[in-house]
Parts: structure tokens; C-alpha cells; sequence
């Protein structure tokens, strides 16, 4: 995030994503294991085996996802890295009280910084891999991000 402030990447007129990012903390809705990219595979970074490495993946870059699942050998999920979200919440023009259509729930991170500008109840997001539905929807709930997931 110092990287985004340190370029003037915030967006003025959306000063309310800032305060979200800040209150919507990214690490609440990553998996405990992520995977990283060795420069020949994805190999597994688990939290409990070293949380500062899980921490720099999360963290690390804002310029980077953090790849959240793999299927044979590819990213098949991910925590979309955060200048994108940034430019997406940005371009959306969202304000309170808006109804919000989701598609992709991925992580639930995303959905829950878009409950939190458009207010309980107010956001939907569908996610194809009920999986990933189902530990988004625990994700949100334990964030209490009043976010309605739908697997289809």
C-alpha cells in the first residue's frame, strides 16, 4: 500500500476505497495455504509453516495477486491483487444504498470492501466453484460483511 501512496495511485475522487482497504484487512479473506510462483512451478507457502512468507504473499506487492488455488499445475483462483481492485471499485463509482451484482466471489475480499461502501445486504456475488462459494460465504460471514454468496 506504501508502494500505491508513494505514486499517487489512490484515487481522489474515490477516497472512501481507502478507507475500506484499511478497514476491510486483506489477510482475513486469503486461504492458509497460497501458492507462489518458483519460476518453474506454483509451490505451496502455508501459513502455519511460515507465516512471514504466507504475510509477503498476501502483502507483498500491491501489484501482485495471490494465487489462492491451483489445478493442475495453474492458477485457478485468486486474492486479485489490490491496485486492480483499487481501479475497479474506482471505475464502478459506487455509493451507498447501490445494489451490487458480483460475479467471480473468488476469496470474498472484493465483495466484502464493496458491502462496505454500498451497505448490509446490498451486495450479491455468485461464485461457479462451489468450493470457493462456500469459504467465501464463511469468510464474509466471520468479517461480518453482510454479503449474500450464491454458488451457480
Amino acid at each position: 500500500m506504501a508502494d500505491m501512496e508513494q505514486r499517487g495511485e489512490w484515487p481522489a475522487a474515490s477516497s472512501w476505497i481507502r478507507s475500506a482497504v484499511d478497514a476491510v484487512p486483506r489477510h482475513l479473506f486469503a486461504p492458509d495455504r497460497l501458492w507462489s510462483w518458483d519460476g518453474h512451478r506454483y509451490v505451496a507457502v502455508d501459513r502455519g509453516a511460515d507465516a512471514d512468507a504466507w504475510a509477503d504473499v498476501v502483502y507483498g506487492s500491491p501489484y501482485d495477486a495471490a494465487v489462492t488455488q491451483v489445478t493442475d499445475g495453474l492458477p485457478s483462483s485468486s486474492l486479485s491483487c489490490q491496485s486492480v481492485v483499487v481501479d475497479m471499485l474506482d471505475s464502478l463509482r459506487l455509493e451507498a444504498g447501490m445494489r451490487v451484482l458480483e460475479l467471480g466471489t473468488g476469496t470474498g475480499w472484493n465483495a466484502a470492501l464493496l458491502a462496505w461502501r454500498a451497505g448490509p445486504g446490498q451486495v450479491t456475488s455468485i461464485e461457479v466453484d462451489q468450493g470457493l462459494a462456500d469459504q467465501a460465504r464463511r469468510r464474509l460471514e466471520a468479517s461480518h460483511a453482510e454479503v449474500t454468496v450464491e454458488a451457480a
